[in-house]
């Protein structure tokens, strides 16, 4: 069956040990991501066929890519200044340090997400199916980058601090977009 083909990496990546899954840093990172027209248009950047800095404006994007077991990541210009950058992300993701967006949201706001993200594999059932975003008005975001720019901090550090109660936020409107597949899934 077409699952089954699909699916086959899953078996080799749940046998393999964790400590052998060791992706280079470098492969984790999108450089230029390609998002359908659609998606572009619900982030505002319609007149691009494909992801341009120029069309971001001063917007906060961050895209997380699972492609058979395998998670890459971009973040935009603006998120990376204020929020938390693909260095950072990457390291605790790949040391297994925390939930990047546990880290990202506060409490209350991060089970928001969580509810959002549901809604987004509920909607989309069906492969192939249009994305719809989720809106989730007046999201707190944590300000790790504005804090830790001065410092040359490592990702052990990044978690200790959003953990930390001395962490500036900063209430936003936020937009979930998923598309998940059976070998692929993006959030933006």
């Amino acid at each position: 069956n077409n699952i089954g083909r699909r699916m086959n990496y899953l078996l080799a990546e749940l046998l393999e040990p964790r400590s052998q899954q060791k992706i280079p840093l470098l492969e984790r990172h999108m450089l230029s991501p390609r998002l359908s027209s659609d998606v572009l248009a619900m982030v505002g950047c319609q007149s691009c066929p494909t992801f341009q800095e120029q069309e971001m404006r001063n917007r906060w994007i961050i895209i997380r890519e699972t492609h058979c077991g395998k998670s890459s990541f971009y973040c935009s210009p603006a998120f990376e200044q204020n929020v938390l950058c693909w260095s950072h992300i990457s390291q605790i993701y790949e040391d297994n340090l925390a939930d990047i967006n546990s880290l990202i949201f506060v409490r209350d706001d991060f089970r928001r997400l969580i509810a959002c993200v549901a809604q987004q594999l509920s909607s989309h059932s069906v492969e192939g199916m249009p994305p719809r975003p989720v809106h989730a008005p007046k999201t707190t975001v944590r300000l790790l980058s504005r804090q830790l720019s001065q410092s040359n901090c490592g990702a052990q550090d990044v978690v200790r601090k959003a953990r930390g109660n001395d962490v500036m936020t900063l209430e936003m409107d936020l937009l979930v977009i998923l598309i998940p597949t059976m070998d692929k899934t993006t959030y933006y």
